[in-house]
Parts: C-alpha cells; structure tokens; sequence
C-alpha cells in the first residue's frame, strides 16, 4: 500500500527541480501530504580545487544568503497552492544528502528532477537522480522538465513486470496511484530475450535453438501476465498487457512512448559493485531515457 505523509523535493534551481515541485504539490494534494524542499549547498568544482585558492568568507556567505531567500521563494509558492511546506538547506554531496534527508525527515516519497549524463561522463559519474535512487529506501519519482506536459496527472500509467517482488511492490503502487490521482488506465509491460552468449550456447548444444527457447518464454509471460490483468479486471483496474521480445529497458521505453504514458511506475533491484558501474540496472537506464516521469520502488527486504 502508497501511503503518502511526507514528500521530499530536492531543488537546485533549475527547471527541472520546478518541474519536481510542481508534480510534488499535486501528489501532495492527492494524498494530503507535507512537503519538504531540500536545497544541498555546495561549491563550483572550480571554486573548491586547490589551485583556486580560497574562496573570502563573505562571498561563501553571499552564496548561501542568495540561495536560501530562492528557497524560501519557491517555499512561499507552495504553501500559496495551500500544501503544508517547509524548507531546509544543509551542505554537502547532493546525492548522499538527499538520501540521508530522507531517512531524517521519515520522507515517504522524494520527487526530483533529472537532467541525467551521456556518453563517459556518465559511466564514471552517473547523475545525482539515479544515483538518489540507488540509495533512498524510499520511492523517488524523478521528472523531466517538459512544458507541454505541466503537472503530472497519471491517465496512463505503464508497470514494468518481470514476475520478482519488486515488481508486484510496482503494480500495488501504480494501482494506489490510479486510486488517488486516476482514473488512469494500466498498461503492464514484459520484455522477454536470450542474452547473445546465451543463445550462441543454445543453437549450438540444441536442436531447438533459441528459437524453442524464446517461444516457451513468450507463452510462460503471457499466460502469468493474463493472470494478473483477470485479477485487476476483476477488482475494476482498466489495464492490458505488452509482451514483446527485447531487452526490457528498450521494451519498456518504446511502449511508454507508443502508449504516450503520463508515469512509469517500476520496482528496482540493481546491480551493486563494479557490475552496477558496468552495466547499471534497468531502472537507473529507465529513469534517463523515459520520455515521462518514473516511479522507483525498492524490494520490500531493501527498503525496510
């Protein structure tokens, strides 16, 4: 069950971060919720490398000064949408700050903004979202600035499903948010494949090939996947279901953009380690290629 008191909303200025707020004001509406903004202050790169050398008191304090009145801007607009809010401003790494502010405030969701790397850049560095969604127990919806969409207002909502723990800890979020926000109609979303080095072994070792494998794949999905549309049918849940052969974050992608989603809601449970500095995790993937919002949630065993 979504129960949602207390929303987290990291803000760094920029439109992204208004876009987080704007979503977070009608989520705590829909829920009745509290909102708190989090603004983590840190130095320019530049200004903080020893060859800058050191930045004067007073222009350290004139940055601070300037960014809490901003912060307390964005608060005074808030609570004019008549949503209860208060502000906090602390220093250090953005990342672990907004995961930590979290477990401090007993946050239930946080709500930011992403921007997101490409190429090299990203691979040594990540962004500050998927990295916050690595770590918060929480869930995190993170939120593209986009001006055509405004607000969001889930109508239709797209559930990542790989048959784990995760992501029936997705679907029960999703069907929360259709109860709160909706009506919103569910489209469940399977991508089903045989890794390359895999299905070299297999048409190599079996006369079926991968072919045999792929087909037992595609009716094993369907036929769970019927099972759980009947059983949101039953409860009154508008929903279909996808299953189409693919890396799941490229199915998971081109369905939302196909069926023009308002949110994607998914469980996570990532690599960790070099592995997870490799390859990632398909939320984390998700969360940077998504032409909508994304709503992470943690495994059960993780986030409690």
């Amino acid at each position: 069950m979504l129960s949602i008191q207390r929303v987290l909303v990291p803000v760094d200025f920029s439109s992204h971060a208004d876009q987080a707020v704007a979503d977070a004001i009608e989520i705590a509406r829909a829920f009745d919720a509290h909102i708190d903004l989090l603004h983590v202050w840190h130095l320019p790169i530049q200004a903080s490398m020893p060859q800058a050398g050191l930045v004067p008191v007073e222009v350290m304090e004139g940055f601070r000064k300037g960014e809490h009145e901003r912060l307390k801007v964005i608060e005074a607009g808030v609570r004019s949408e008549k949503v209860p809010c208060a502000s906090h401003m602390i220093e250090g790494v953005p990342s672990q700050q907004i995961a930590n502010s979290a477990e401090e405030l007993g946050s239930d969701l946080i709500v930011m903004g992403t921007r997101g790397r490409t190429g090299l850049q990203h691979v040594l560095l990540g962004s500050v979202a998927e990295r916050v969604v690595r770590s918060a127990r929480c869930p995190v919806l993170t939120a593209k600035a986009d001006d055509t969409r405004g607000a969001i207002r889930p109508r239709v909502i797209v559930v990542p499903i790989d048959f784990s723990g995760a992501a029936e800890r997705a679907l029960q979020a999703a069907r929360d948010l259709a109860g709160a926000m909706g009506p919103a109609h569910l489209v469940l979303v399977h991508g089903y494949y045989v890794p390359a080095e895999l299905e070299q072994m297999l048409v190599s070792e079996s006369t079926g090939g991968s072919g045999g494998v792929l087909d037992r794949l595609s009716k094993d999905a369907a036929r769970e996947l019927e099972q759980m549309l009947v059983s949101l049918q039953d409860a009154g849940v508008s929903a279909e279901y996808v299953a189409q052969h693919g890396p799941p974050e490229r199915v998971i992608a081109r369905v939302a953009e196909e069926r023009d989603a308002d949110l994607i809601v998914m469980g996570t449970h990532g690599r960790k380690g070099l592995s997870r500095l490799l390859i990632g995790s398909v939320a984390e993937h998700i969360v940077r290629v998504a032409p909508c919002p994304v709503l992470t949630i943690r495994p059960e065993e993780e986030a409690d």
